[in-house]
């Protein structure tokens, strides 16, 4: 029933809907790619393109709870989405896919990179960032090369902190290093209880969590004067753990970064930054505004072709077979059998006034 009302109706609207986790911890990352979505559809719409075939977006907040991100896109898919962008986190995002599979409903810009939920081969979601596995390679490969080998991991007790772990375990035992001393915490949890004590002696910890948890162990491992250097996961909303712990504790942090950021230096950003200008907030976007911007226009310019006779099912068959246009310098391929877009990751540095630098 769901497959067969996403996939017979042909469309005069395109329609993409974000179920995301708008009231919790994946706050911080779902409400500025829904704002980054919202800015390039309005671009969008204001095109010929988007004259003959306009887009309307539709935000859907699951809590966090797969169940209710499950539910949602059910009643989406019966309305006659086109496609899901920028899902947030790994268990949500398996909940949706297993509806957008059955129906043949596109998931664009599934904003996790855990291999719990890339290594089942979900045929309807298509990633933009990079994969955890990649963010572990190039975290130790960095490390090694400032000569830090005694490397922890500070990691969510769920699927995409363990994911985080197995990624930098992978890539020490590449390097002919020991296994890394661990913590972790619940997702619940108020604070980092006594993480930062287990993890005093690394020469360098890489954080893969998010949220007040997050800010709690820097702020303790900080207090204890460790000499850590320490590295954040591209999952991490820096702008909220530089504000929470200080500039002082915020300065040297390390940033993962999956997903390209928003830099006049790129020919990727200059575009952003004016699209952002001119339909966006009045506020300074993070990388999570281009990176919601970017799931919107991947879903819009693979949606061209098809024209009137769009249908999810064309969508997705365009995405997994066409070569996407690049973005300024910035490129995106599918046609892999597992849909990822892009290997790309690069360390940007807090500095002493609480920006990122690349």
């Amino acid at each position: 029933m769901v497959a067969a009302i996403a996939t017979g109706a042909q469309a005069a609207t395109i329609t993409l809907t974000q179920v995301a986790d708008f009231s919790g911890r994946g706050r911080g990352i779902a409400v500025p790619t829904s704002e980054g979505a919202r800015a390039c559809i309005a671009a969008y719409n204001a095109t010929p393109a988007g004259a003959v075939l306009p887009a309307r977006f539709v935000v859907q907040d699951d809590g966090f709870d797969p169940a209710r991100s499950r539910a949602l896109s059910e009643q989406a898919v019966r309305a006659g989405t086109t496609a899901f962008i920028n899902t947030v986190g790994a268990d949500t995002s398996r909940a949706i896919a297993e509806i957008a599979d059955a129906a043949s409903v596109p998931v664009v810009g599934a904003i996790t990179g855990a291999s719990s939920v890339r290594s089942r081969k979900h045929a309807s979601l298509f990633f933009i960032r990079s994969s955890i596995a990649h963010e572990g390679r190039h975290a130790v490969r960095h490390l090694v090369t400032l000569n830090l080998k005694r490397i922890a991991v500070l990691h969510t007790d769920d699927a995409y902190g363990r994911d985080g772990l197995e990624a930098i375990r992978s890539a020490m035992a590449e390097a002919g290093l020991q296994a890394p001393l661990t913590a972790s915490y619940v997702t619940s949890a108020k604070d980092s209880g006594d993480a930062a004590q287990k993890l005093a002696g690394a020469e360098a910890i890489v954080m893969f969590g998010s949220g007040p948890v997050l800010a709690d162990f820097v702020t303790r491992i900080k207090g204890l004067r460790s000499g850590a250097m320490l590295i954040a996961a591209s999952a991490a909303n820096m702008r909220s753990l530089v504000d929470s712990v200080g500039l002082q504790n915020a300065r040297g942090i390390g940033y993962l970064r999956s997903a390209p950021p928003v830099s006049q230096r790129t020919t990727l950003g200059r575009q952003f930054g004016l699209i952002w200008k001119q339909y966006g907030l009045r506020q300074e976007p993070t990388p999570f505004h281009l990176e919601g911007c970017l799931a919107a226009q991947v879903a819009l310019r693979a949606a061209q072709p098809s024209g009137a006779a769009l249908t999810p099912a064309r969508l997705m068959r365009t995405l997994q077979t066409s070569s996407i246009p690049p973005f300024g310098d910035f490129r995106l391929d599918f046609r892999n059998p597992a849909n990822e877009g892009s290997s790309w990751v690069s360390i940007a540095v807090v500095n002493q006034a609480g920006v990122l630098l690349d």
